[in-house]
């Protein structure tokens, strides 16, 4: 599923300390202390972040600990006129459709597929300028993958059925639940 947040959380609860973010982590202080300052340190890398891959089972929080991530860029990066986005995407749930995949993250023209009757905007373009949490990223194809290799090293991509090049300015953060070694 996608959601889409516009700051809810860090903006509507101006009292809303910027050490105090990430307190509803168990283990903020400890076991994650080390974890929590990384992510801390990926969201302050200018200008838009360090795109970041959060390992674990299920259940443990890596979800949990993306939108900290997200409350703490709007915390330290935000001005109230130009909010960060941060979009929500669960790439198993079109991992047996890689072209409807690639049309709900990259959008597409109008005539891309059967079907296409409009233009359509991606998710990485409303993410632009914020932050892209693609959960159960390990599910993407392997063609998939070489579209966010191009995507996470140029900040450029293409709509299904597109020509031109655009350009995306944003932090992709993944999670999965594989052993990457």
């Amino acid at each position: 599923s996608k959601s889409i947040n516009t700051n809810k959380t860090a903006l509507n609860n101006p009292s809303l300390n910027v050490s105090d973010i990430f307190t509803n982590i168990i283990g903020y202080e400890g076991s994650l202390l080390m974890q929590i300052q990384m992510a801390k340190a990926a969201v302050s890398y200018p200008p838009y972040g360090l795109h970041t891959l959060i390992i674990g089972e299920s259940g443990v929080g890596k979800s949990l600990l993306a939108e900290s991530m997200w409350n703490f860029a709007t915390h330290i990066k935000n001005t109230p006129n130009e909010p960060i986005p941060f979009v929500r995407f669960n790439c198993a749930e079109y991992a047996d459709n890689p072209q409807l995949l690639v049309s709900h993250l990259f959008g597409h023209v109008k005539g891309a597929f059967t079907g296409a009757d409009e233009e359509k905007v991606g998710l990485i373009e409303m993410a632009n300028r914020g932050i892209l949490l693609l959960d159960e990223i390990h599910r993407l194809s392997s063609t998939n993958q070489e579209l966010f290799f191009t995507l996470i090293d140029k900040g450029l991509y293409r709509r299904l059925g597109e020509t031109c090049t655009r350009k995306a300015d944003l932090m992709i953060i993944g999670t999965t639940t594989e052993d990457i070694s």
